[in-house]
């Protein structure tokens, strides 16, 4: 159960991110948006392999789970720009964030989702925002109007300044819940693809649907 809190006035900031995958290429990017530009603003990319992000593998190709690794973005920019302080007695601060994947703005705003990986990385952004007595408005917008952050997941950082640059290490990002929910649910989806494999059992004779005689059912034993 969560206490109602009252909502801060403005937002206190503005990100936006983005992902890409082709073939065993992952990239991250995401940067805090400064009214000067992009030359002015805080911003990261990042490339994920098999070591740093199995989830992103778990069903082949990578592009499979493209949906996850947007929300993933998001999920770090959160981490890296949204202030940090822990006061549950101050009004909720509202962060809001763009995203060109139009089902991540509704899974946000929801705070629900039954697809795997994505379900784990959306209860990550709920613990981390509920920590920090934070709000998130995840917007969508085009693909076109989200260029910048485009070019970040592509490794292409020619709109940014370098000392601008927040180095991101996976490994060193102390997550709350993220890493015990992937565990638990690739665990429990191994189980089910085990059972699905599994050879059916032969029907027993009590599992068998026994035909009864016309002399013996209702319409005959008590008719109207």
């Amino acid at each position: 159960m969560v206490p109602c809190r009252k909502v801060g006035g403005e937002a206190k900031l503005e990100f936006r991110a983005d992902a890409k995958a082709e073939g065993d290429d992952i990239g991250v990017g995401g940067w805090c948006v400064d009214p000067r530009g992009p030359g002015h603003s805080r911003w990261f990319s990042l490339k994920l392999d098999r070591h740093s992000a199995p989830w992103a593998f778990r069903s082949g190709e990578p592009f499979r789970t493209i949906a996850s690794l947007e929300l993933f973005a998001t999920l770090l920019c959160v981490i890296l720009f949204a202030p940090t302080d822990e006061d549950n007695n101050r009004p909720t601060i509202v962060i809001t964030g763009t995203t060109d994947n139009r089902g991540n703005s509704f899974a946000v705003a929801k705070l629900m989702t039954v697809k795997f990986p994505l379900c784990a990385i959306l209860m990550e952004i709920a613990a981390v925002l509920h920590r920090r007595n934070q709000d998130l408005d995840l917007a969508w917008a085009p693909r076109e109007q989200n260029v910048e952050a485009d070019e970040l997941s592509n490794g292409d950082h020619k709109r940014f300044r370098s000392e601008h640059r927040i180095a991101v290490d996976i490994g060193s990002l102390q997550f709350l819940v993220l890493p015990d929910l992937l565990e638990k649910g690739e665990l429990f989806y191994q189980l089910v693809a085990k059972l699905k494999a599994a050879p059916k059992a032969a029907p027993t004779l009590s599992s068998v649907k026994r035909k009864r005689a016309p002399e013996t059912r209702l319409r005959a034993t008590h008719p109207w």
